[in-house]
């Protein structure tokens, strides 16, 4: 529980009655239920400090809360029957029609977007230039696939992906359509990914990996964006856009923004001071680039990087509060 500099939500509202007036009713109420608010975390930093300084605001309110680790794709059901309460970075182009299903059927609620823009990209390493003349032209590709083999692949190139719970990320349509020999291999999470990029820059190995800005792996690796086609809508809809006439997807990914916050529809009803601090919560690049410097770089855990930012923006996060408190 953070309360160095803390506003203390029961000493406010007992000074208001001693003063002869009353609190108000949203600050007096908090919390309106001792049940517990459990929040989902992913396998990603920005998403798992955004959680936690999500989890360390409501225990200030007084909240019960509990952080739960759950996939990507499976925290959706879980929201549905009220096993995790909310999710707090959830990007659109990757995770699946369930939720958009289940938005519109009532059974999750959004809480809003953070402004937050970036997301998935198709990248190499700036030293596989020298092994696959050619690049960042994706087609070169096609001359150098030798350098790609690895046994769990042979005789394709070796792709790196995802982890196979982040959604359909239509690697095979890619590949087919692009006419890339290539088999793709689920990483463990952001993690190995990192570690991937980490050990071809070592090794001066070849590597073709999707990964996603903001990060700062992007920087200290050198990796490049692959010369595909710019990603249109049309890309996925109309096999006549693109360089092949008969396929879709033959384009690289979209870059994303509205990237939101959900929850079961029942916050509203059972902690609706804490529904609303959700809904005020929002960081935009360079915060999400702050979180992923001091966990990844600087070595702090999650929760102490969520301290650290709660303290050094305490302003901003008085201002989520009163909002929250109605105040």
């Amino acid at each position: 529980m953070v309360m160095h500099g803390a506003r203390n939500w029961l000493t406010g509202a007992a000074m208001a009655l001693a003063l002869g007036v009353s609190a108000p009713a949203a600050l007096a109420d908090v919390p309106e239920s001792d049940e517990t608010i459990k929040l989902g975390i992913n396998e990603w930093t920005t998403q798992q400090v955004i959680t936690q300084i999500a989890h360390q605001l409501l225990e200030e309110m007084g909240y019960n809360v509990e952080s739960v680790t759950i996939g990507y794709y499976p925290q959706v059901e879980a929201m549905v029957q009220n096993d995790i309460t909310a999710t707090l970075e959830l990007w659109p182009n990757n995770i699946g029609e369930g939720i958009y299903e289940a938005i519109d059927n009532g059974e999750i609620i959004t809480l809003g977007t953070h402004d937050i823009v970036g997301g998935g990209q198709l990248y190499y390493p700036a030293h596989m230039e020298e092994l696959c003349p050619g690049l960042p032209d994706y087609n070169a590709l096609r001359a150098c696939m030798d350098v790609l083999v690895a046994p769990d692949t042979a005789p394709s190139g070796r792709f790196v992906g995802y982890p196979a719970d982040w959604g359909d990320v239509q690697y095979e349509e890619r590949f087919e359509a692009m006419d890339l020999d290539l088999v793709a291999i689920p990483a463990g999470g952001e993690g190995a990914l990192v570690a991937e990029m980490a050990s071809a820059y070592e090794r001066k190995a070849p590597l073709l990996i999707h990964f996603w800005e903001p990060h700062w792996a992007i920087g200290a690796y050198d990796m490049k964006i692959l010369g595909a086609p710019v990603w249109e809508e049309e890309c996925e809809t109309d096999p006549a856009w693109g360089p092949n006439p008969d396929l879709t997807y033959d384009c690289n990914y979209p870059i994303q923004a509205g990237i939101f916050k959900a929850a079961n529809p029942g916050i509203d009803e059972t902690w609706p001071a804490a529904a609303k601090l959700l809904r005020e919560m929002s960081f935009d690049n360079t915060e999400a680039g702050w979180m992923l410097i001091e966990v990844d770089q600087n070595g702090l855990s999650q929760a102490e990087a969520a301290t650290k930012w709660i303290e050094e923006n305490r302003e901003k996060v008085n201002g989520w509060m009163d909002a929250a408190a109605g105040s």
